[in-house]
Order: C-alpha cells, then structure tokens, then sequence
C-alpha cells in the first residue's frame, strides 16, 4: 500500500471516531436536557396554602386526595386563618380570600361566589317555632366577629332577627357553625356546608342570598412555577365548582 494511502485511511478512521464520539456527546446532550426539563416540570415540594378556616375545612379537605393522586411528590401546606398573610414577604405562595386584593405585583381571579344563609339546628328551631322565622323573634344569636360586628354577614344576619340578642361571638367560621350545630342559637354559613347537615334547617328564605366572593392570588413571581401552577390547576376546579354546585 502506498504510504499516502495508509495517511487517507488513517485521516478517515479518526474522521470516523471524530464523528462517532460527536454523535455520543450529542445524545448525551439530549438525555440531560431531556432530564433537566423533566427536573423543571417535575411537581415535588412544599405549596403553602393560606385561606380561611371553613374553606379549609369544607370546600378543600373532602377534595384534596384527588391532588395527592395527581402530584404524590407535592406537599400542601394549609395555613387556616382569618389574618391576611402577605404574600410579597413570602408568608404564604398562594391565597384564598373573601376580597380582591389591591396588592401590585399578583395574579388574581375570582374563583367562585359561595353563598349564605341563617340557620340553626333543627331542634332549636323546633322548640322556638323559627321555621317560618317570625319578624319578631328573639333568637340568640352566634355573631362572626364581635357582638357588635360591621361586616355584612352580621347586618344582613340582624335584618332578619331585628330583636335578636348575641349570646356568643368568635372570629371562627368553623367554630360559629359548629355553635349552630349545638343549638346555641341562630347564625350565618355557607350553604354548601349548612345544607350538607341533615341536623340544620336554614330560617332566612332569602332570595337574592348574601354571597361570598372567593378570589385566588399567587405572586407573579412564583406563578409560573410547577408545583405552584398544579396546586392553581387544582383550585381553579374544586373551589370553582362550589358554584356549579350551589
């Protein structure tokens, strides 16, 4: 063999292994980005919820296996409280609250308006003749806030029982429906959770019903983010369909 010969074979075969082990690296290119982006997209870690107690409670705890069966790897952390958490200082990621938040930099919607109703337990309205409920009843009451409360579950709550008198006040939702529960008197809930108890009976027959406005808010900067936008997914539908649902 010509020794130019033996150069062209011996120039082709590093062209080769030139060409092969380029081949190599740009599979291995592609199989780490294709991890990366899996690692990105992946839904794992902590998402610290902040909403009130009843919408914890009633709305998101019967729903949220189907968020474990969706993102096994995410941890929900339910921050049940009536104080407005602030959010731009990193207290919660993502909140539930019964008004539009004026905050700048955040990603609003209103996810549903949830209504309301007086109710009480069935044998205290029994023994006090309040279904119907008469103008002049002077029921005990079980205020939101206190005996005195502004707020408009307790005008709407005292047009309807003038003489009423408040015989306990808490800033609980929960603890307010289960005073009613107990038959301490007369008060205001969501009917999605007032009517899902056979031991309630609601006393306002209001028709248009007071509302709650539910509003979704997560921090521009963490709203795109995986595990953020699973636990937003999965809101969106739960709390939207308490609507559907009333």
């Amino acid at each position: 063999m010509d020794w130019r010969d033996l150069r062209i074979a011996r120039a082709t075969e590093a062209g080769r292994r030139v060409v092969e082990h380029a081949a190599r690296m740009a599979q291995e290119v592609r199989a780490l980005t294709h991890d990366v982006d899996a690692a990105a997209d992946r839904v794992h870690g902590p998402v610290r919820l902040t909403t009130l107690d009843y919408v914890a409670s009633w709305v998101l705890a019967p729903r949220l296996a189907a968020l474990r069966a969706r993102h096994p790897d995410l941890v929900l952390d339910v921050r049940s409280t009536e104080q407005v958490l602030d959010l731009s200082a990193g207290q919660a990621d993502i909140a539930i609250r019964l008004f539009r938040p004026t905050e700048p930099g955040m990603r609003i919607r209103q996810l549903a308006r949830v209504p309301l109703g007086l109710y009480g337990a069935r044998a205290y309205v029994d023994a006090h003749g309040y279904d119907p409920l008469p103008i002049d009843a002077t029921a005990d009451l079980v205020m939101l806030g206190p005996p005195d409360s502004p707020i408009a579950e307790a005008r709407w709550m005292r047009a309807f029982v003038p003489r009423g008198r408040v015989v306990v006040s808490t800033t609980s939702f929960t603890t307010v429906f289960e005073l009613v529960r107990a038959g301490v008197g007369l008060g205001v809930l969501a009917t999605p959770a007032g009517d899902a108890h056979p031991d309630l009976v609601r006393v306002d027959r209001a028709d248009p019903r007071l509302e709650h406005a539910l509003w979704r808010v997560v921090p521009e900067g963490l709203a795109d983010a995986p595990r953020i936008r699973a636990v937003v997914e999965w809101l969106d539908e739960v709390v939207g369909g308490v609507e559907r649902a009333g």
